[in-house]
């Protein structure tokens, strides 16, 4: 990653790393950098690599987690209590870059900026991505019958989330963060969607106003039917009660 991205930086900011354009980290810098991740962040674990013979003595490799995973690899860690996450620190003309996986990058001026940029544009974003496959599974392993309702209570589902996908869509939602999450609640019915739903029928998702992304916690009740996201229409049905409803509740409590 790093002589990737080492490439890619110098490039687009027209420094030139053989001619002295760097700078190299103090030990002081490196511990500041690390001490204030973990009191903004409440990060379980911070590794800063600077130096060396793989790394640029004016770059350091960073490695944070937040929980405690069970499996974990060079670069990507994931489990359902923690994940890793991996970046990069430059330090190039009195000036600070901080650069993602993918090598997008930000241009801090000070350390403290740097601190507020790492966790606006890296932890945060990748904290709520890895989080919500682990969310979404406890959620699933705790729908049970009693929080059905309506045409689901008295009948004999296909799958463990069939009925589910309107309080499971819900817990999530409020979970994330309702309103504040940037993910919509949206619907498809039997009129959108025929192929798909009977008459009466409904299956809610989330789908995030920005990105697009989909979250559909109980897709799996359709055994493999494509489900056409597209066809869905957005929904303020969940905005209220605020928190989420009563059966809601009940199953964000079984998995806080």
């Amino acid at each position: 990653m790093i002589k990737k991205v080492n490439e890619l930086l110098y490039t687009r900011i027209g420094g030139d790393w053989a001619h002295g354009d760097k700078d190299s980290f103090t030990k002081k810098e490196v511990d500041s950098i690390k001490n204030q991740i973990f009191i903004q962040r409440e990060i379980d674990y911070c590794k800063m690599v600077p130096s060396g013979s793989i790394v640029p003595d004016n770059c350091a490799e960073v490695t944070i987690r937040k929980g405690d995973p069970k499996v974990s690899w060079y670069g990507r860690g994931r489990s359902d209590t923690g994940s890793f996450i991996n970046f990069a620190i430059y330090k190039l003309k009195d000036e600070w870059y901080i650069v993602s996986w993918n090598g997008n990058y930000w241009k801090c001026d000070q350390i403290d900026g740097l601190i507020s940029c790492i966790s606006d544009n890296i932890v945060k974003p990748n904290m709520i991505k890895e989080n919500t496959n682990t969310l979404i599974s406890k959620i699933k392993r705790n729908l049970t019958p009693d929080l059905l309702k309506g045409m689901w209570k008295n009948d004999n589902p296909e799958t463990s989330s069939t009925g589910h996908c309107y309080v499971a869509t819900e817990a999530l939602y409020w979970i994330l963060g309702g309103p504040k999450s940037g993910y919509t609640p949206y619907v498809l019915s039997h009129k959108t969607w025929p192929h798909g739903l009977d008459k009466g029928e409904t299956h809610w998702f989330l789908k995030h106003k920005i990105s697009g992304k989909i979250l559909d916690v109980t897709k799996d009740q359709f055994l493999g039917i494509k489900v056409e996201y597209d066809k869905g229409i957005p929904n303020g049905m969940m905005n209220y009660p605020v928190g989420g409803s009563k059966r809601a509740k009940i199953l964000m409590n079984r998995i806080s």
